[in-house]
C-alpha cells in the first residue's frame, strides 16, 4: 500500500464522526459511482479502502473537491450532504501537503494586512459583469449562503441581504476561503443548493474567475499591503440585526430535508458545474489578466498626472491673486496689524476648494453606478 502522508490522522478523525456511514456514501458514490443505502452492506466496508480509493481518484485537492460535487449535485439531500461534504473535504486536505502549504502562505499574507485595509482592491468590474451576466441580487443570495445559511427568501433574509453591500460580502467570502480551491468548492456547492441552481453556477462561476487572480498574487509572493487602500474595511459589517447561525440553527436547515425518507442519488442529473483544478495553464492566464490590468492602469496614469498639474497651477495663482488683493485690502484699511488674518482667509480659501471638490466624488460615484445599470 502506498504511504499516504497524514492518512493514519485523518482516517482516526472520521472514525470518530457521528455521520460515518454518510460519509462512506459520498466516498463509495465518489469513487465508484454507486449510492449505497443498505445499513449492514455500508458496516461492512472498509472506511480505510474508501480513504484510499479516494486519494487515487483525486490526486490533487481541486480534484477532491470537484470529484465530491459532483455526487452532491446529484442527490436529492444537497444541503444536507453538502454541509457534511465541507466539513469532509477539511479533514482530507490534510493528505495534500501541498495544498496545505499554499493555505500557510495565503494565511500569512492576509495576516500581515492591517484592520482597516481592502483587499480585494476594486470589484467594481465584477459588479458589472455579475449586473451584465446575471442580477447583483441573486449574487448577493448565492454569496450570502455560501458565507451563512441557505437563503430562505422570507422578509427577514431579505432585510439583511438589502442591508449589506455587494462589496463586502464578495470580501468577506475571501476572507473565509484560503485557497481558490475552497472558494469554488463553497460557491459551487452553495449554488446546487439554491433555488434556480443552473442560473447560480452561472454566476459562481463569474464570481470564481473575477476572484482567482487575486489569489494569485498572494501566491506569488506579491506584497499585496504596499498599495492596498486603508479607506475601506475588510471585515463585513452588518448593518441590521444579525448574528451568524449556530449549529442548531444550520441543522434546522436541513430539517425539511431529514423528515423526507427519500435519502436517493440521481444519476441522469445533469447539472453543469465546471471543473475547477487549477493547472499551470490557468496559472499563467490568471497571470495574463493581472499583467494587462496593470499595463492599462500604468498607461492611464500620465493622463491623470497631467490634469492634476494643471489644476495645482490654476490653484496657485488664485492664491497668489487672492493675496494680493487681502494685502491690498488690508493697507488701504491702514490694518497692517492684521496681517494674520490675511493668512486665515487664504487657509479658508483652500478649506473651502477642497471641500467643494469632494461634491465631484459623489459625483462620479453616481455617473459609475449609472453606467453600470446601462
Amino acid at each position: 500500500m502506498e504511504t499516504i502522508p497524514g492518512f493514519d490522522e485523518v482516517l482516526k478523525d472520521l472514525e470518530r464522526s457521528d455521520n460515518v456511514s454518510k460519509i462512506k456514501k459520498l466516498l463509495l458514490c465518489a469513487t465508484k459511482n454507486r449510492w449505497e443505502n443498505d445499513p449492514d452492506t455500508l458496516d461492512s466496508l472498509d472506511l480505510s479502502d474508501l480513504v484510499q480509493d479516494t486519494y487515487k481518484v483525486a490526486t490533487t485537492f481541486g480534484h477532491l473537491e470537484s470529484v465530491i460535487l459532483q455526487v452532491i449535485k446529484k442527490l436529492n439531500k444537497k444541503v444536507q450532504y453538502f454541509l457534511l461534504a465541507s466539513t469532509l473535504v477539511q479533514k482530507l486536505s490534510k493528505l495534500y501537503p501541498e495544498n496545505q502549504a499554499k493555505r500557510k502562505r495565503i494565511r500569512t499574507q492576509l495576516k500581515q494586512l492591517k484592520k482597516g485595509v481592502k483587499y480585494p482592491y476594486d470589484l467594481s468590474d465584477l459588479k458589472f459583469t455579475v449586473s451584465r451576466e446575471s442580477t447583483v441580487r441573486r449574487a448577493k443570495v448565492l454569496v450570502f449562503s455560501a458565507l451563512n445559511y441557505k437563503f430562505g427568501y422570507s422578509t427577514q433574509d431579505w432585510a439583511t441581504l438589502d442591508s449589506l453591500e455587494f462589496d463586502e460580502l464578495v470580501r468577506a467570502l475571501f476572507y473565509a476561503c484560503e485557497t481558490p480551491e475552497d472558494l469554488e468548492f463553497r460557491l459551487y456547492g452553495t449554488a446546487t443548493c439554491l433555488e434556480e441552481p443552473d442560473k447560480q453556477i452561472k454566476t459562481a462561476n463569474i464570481i470564481v474567475e473575477s476572484m482567482l487572480p487575486y489569489y494569485q498574487e498572494i501566491q506569488r509572493g506579491r506584497d499585496i499591503t504596499l498599495d492596498a487602500d486603508e479607506d475601506e474595511i475588510t471585515e463585513i459589517s452588518f448593518k441590521s440585526s444579525y448574528h451568524r447561525p449556530s449549529d442548531i440553527q444550520l441543522a434546522a436547515q436541513t430539517k425539511k430535508e431529514e423528515e423526507d425518507d427519500d435519502d436517493s442519488y440521481n444519476s441522469s442529473e445533469d447539472l453543469k458545474i465546471p471543473d475547477f483544478i487549477l493547472t499551470d495553464e490557468s496559472d499563467a492566464k490568471i497571470g495574463e489578466v493581472i499583467k494587462r490590468q496593470r499595463e492599462v492602469e500604468n498607461a492611464l496614469r500620465p493622463f491623470v498626472d497631467n490634469r492634476v498639474n494643471a489644476i495645482m497651477a490654476v490653484l496657485e495663482t488664485h492664491i497668489r491673486e487672492l493675496e494680493t488683493e487681502l494685502d491690498k485690502h488690508i493697507e488701504d484699511s491702514h490694518q497692517g496689524a492684521n496681517a494674520p488674518l490675511k493668512y486665515q482667509s487664504l487657509r479658508q480659501f483652500v478649506k473651502d476648494v477642497q471641500a467643494k471638490s469632494s461634491q465631484y466624488l459623489e459625483m462620479l460615484e453616481n455617473m459609475e453606478a449609472n453606467a453600470k445599470k446601462g
